[in-house]
């Protein structure tokens, strides 16, 4: 039987148990953003009071216009790389690019490396390469704009070098920087891409194993089943029939005994049919051991896991309904929600109603349109006479809940 594949845990840092790639190149680029922020207003020198006014007004235009510049870089660096790595991007997110390009071209080149990294996270791979191409001539066109005016700086070894090779070479430095960050982004999209294709992958074998598992069981159950009654059942019918044939001799000689032997024999039989009627029932799924592993089989994103503690007496096929369920929703959250937790809860109300909930904190919908896999859900529900309730919206995630009525336990 195959096992699941064991993915290595995402990062985990003592004190930060749940740092991921995505956050950590998130803290990086907010480290940059408040370097450039402090380097700026640390050295900032503000004009006399005693200056021509339109010196001093054009001071705190141009400082005012930074500080909105500057905090529109860190908002829209948050947001897209809350989700990051983006699994269907948006023109939203290509916009907020735009927003942190036109911020690090009239701020600070350093801005220029974040935006670098974080178009690998954000956007598909051939679009990050052509935003990559976008932004090297973006910044090479202004770098040589702002080199006549004095407003780029060569490098502090080449300040004395002639102003072409000072230019050149401060210029290539800048994009050698900023396709470093390109790659830094572009591993770390790839590794947590790979990350969920493997997550995926670990479920569905998952669920395979369990309905392979179920099926080599009532496989054996219907063998042994066979067995007995191939092995003893004819015999018992024989030696009943046997039994009943001496009872019809005269009474005078064996009537006791052939009386005895012939309720024996019938009970073994009535013995042996109820073991076989008892095999080939079909076995209940332990649903919570399944669960339990189904969390432990996919480490992103993190499943919680909340069940009652006593859960009612369910019938196999409601029982597997609620594990497919759970299985199909696991699969949807890891291919199209980009959510990092789902929370799955499945608990008794009333006594008479068993509630599945599943829901993930990924990007939502505001069209919401049921594929193969909530569509198959929601007839296994309805084969059962449950109900099921989708809803999603943007941003706000998937939430499904299902409802099987059970008998109320005393």
């Amino acid at each position: 039987m195959p096992r699941p594949l064991r993915l290595p845990r995402p990062l985990r840092l003592p004190g930060l148990p749940h740092l991921t790639t995505a956050h950590a190149l998130r803290a990086a680029g907010l480290a940059v953003w408040a370097v450039v922020a402090c380097t700026h207003y640390l050295g900032l020198q503000r004009p006399s009071a005693q200056g021509p006014m339109p010196q001093l007004l054009g001071f705190y235009i141009s400082e005012g216009l930074t500080a909105a510049l500057l905090v529109v870089f860190a908002s829209c660096l948050w947001i897209n790389l809350r989700e990051a790595p983006v699994v269907q991007p948006t023109r939203r997110h290509q916009q907020r690019l735009l927003a942190q390009l036109l911020a690090g071209l009239l701020v600070h080149t350093d801005l220029m490396y974040v935006v670098a990294g974080q178009a690998a996270l954000v956007l598909g791979q051939r679009q990050a390469l052509r935003w990559l191409l976008m932004q090297t001539l973006a910044l090479a066109a202004w770098a040589a704009l702002l080199w006549p005016l004095g407003a780029f700086e060569p490098l502090p070894a080449f300040a004395q070098s002639p102003p072409v090779l000072a230019f050149g070479v401060t210029l290539l430095s800048v994009l050698i920087w900023q396709a470093f960050a390109f790659c830094v982004g572009w591993l770390a999209a790839r590794e947590a891409r790979l990350r969920r294709d493997f997550a995926l992958v670990n479920a569905r074998l998952q669920a395979a194993q369990q309905e392979l598992a179920e099926h080599s069981r009532l496989q054996e159950r219907l063998h042994i089943s066979r067995e007995l009654h191939d092995s003893l059942g004819h015999h018992l019918v024989a030696l009943n029939l046997q039994l009943d044939l001496a009872q019809r001799v005269p009474a005078a000689r064996r009537e006791g005994h052939v009386a005895a032997a012939g309720a024996l024999s019938q009970g073994m039989l009535g013995e042996v049919r109820r073991v076989v009627s008892a095999l080939r029932a079909e076995p209940v799924p332990d649903l919570p051991a399944a669960l339990a592993a189904l969390q432990a089989a996919v480490p992103e994103p993190r499943i919680h896991l909340q069940l009652d503690d006593e859960l009612p007496e369910l019938t196999p096929v409601q029982a597997h309904t609620l594990l497919r369920c759970v299985q199909e929703g696991v699969s949807n959250t890891l291919r199209h929600a980009a959510a990092n937790n789902l929370w799955v809860r499945l608990g008794a109300e009333g006594g008479s109603t068993l509630r599945l909930s599943l829901r993930d904190d990924g990007a939502g919908t505001a069209a919401l349109r049921c594929g193969n896999g909530l569509t198959g859900m929601h007839e296994r529900v309805q084969a059962v006479g449950g109900t099921m309730q989708v809803q999603s919206a943007a941003g706000e995630g998937f939430r499904i809940e299902v409802c099987l009525g059970v008998e109320a336990t005393s």
